[in-house]
């Protein structure tokens, strides 16, 4: 027989999902002790439980004496970045990780695309992984033999001017941001986070003449990029 979960789990799952929603918006105030109690039928130790555990996992802020209220950056914040590259971008390095074609595009790319991409991983570092990227470029741009020997690269956008004389960093792009965490263990290990770390994710599209030349999907460490984060429902 299938041991249940405990209802404090049920509740902090619940919970998380409504904090992940529109529902709340940043310094919100929160569902204190009491609301707790009385929507889940629970006693005083499992509600500050919750609330506790909420806390850790930087959803919420309790502060004595006035209450608790929703995370200035919770999951799913929309945000507004100022990249200032706090360090020495002469020692960065970007590792490819795996670089193949396919036929397999997230719906993110566009809708009812059929072509070819590349589909290409890497890792941004200085002394340690601080970015993780998977990207999906039109077949165009890049060749099996420019990629083939370029385990350790400056740019991926570099190896783009070289084989396709097309500049990227020129083409109109959309850039999202949004606070988060790893999501899968994949990344966890290869950015050397917990499950509960806050990461940044950004999406991109670049597009040409209205064609979709690439997406990429990357989540980073803040402190590497000296972000200023601005919540944009600010």
């Amino acid at each position: 027989m299938q041991k249940k979960e405990p209802k404090y789990l049920t509740i902090i799952q619940a919970l998380e999902t409504e904090l992940n929603s529109s529902k709340f918006k940043k310094n919100d105030p929160f569902y204190s002790e009491s609301d707790i109690k009385k929507r889940y039928h629970v006693s005083s130790t499992t509600a500050v439980r919750v609330l506790n555990q909420l806390a850790e996992k930087k959803y919420i802020t309790r502060i004595q004496g006035k209450g608790t209220f929703v995370s200035k950056f919770n999951l799913s914040t929309s945000v507004r970045i100022t990249d200032t590259h706090p360090y020495d971008i002469t020692q960065e390095t970007v590792k490819i990780l795996d670089a193949h074609l396919t036929d397999k595009v997230p719906s993110s790319y566009g809708k009812n695309y059929k072509d070819y991409v590349w589909s290409i991983e890497r890792i941004r570092e200085v002394d340690e992984p601080f970015q993780y990227s998977k990207s999906w470029f039109d077949q165009s741009l890049l060749s099996a033999e420019a990629i083939e020997n370029s385990i350790h690269v400056n740019s991926v956008y570099e190896l783009i001017k070289e084989h396709s004389q097309i500049d990227m960093y020129k083409q109109q792009f959309v850039q999202n941001y949004i606070v988060t965490t790893a999501p899968t263990t994949k990344i966890s290990k290869l950015l050397n986070v917990s499950s509960t770390d806050l990461l940044i994710r950004e999406e991109r599209w670049v597009k040409k003449d209205n064609k979709v030349l690439e997406y990429t999907d990357s989540y980073q460490l803040p402190k590497y990029f000296g972000l200023h984060i601005v919540s944009a429902n600010a």
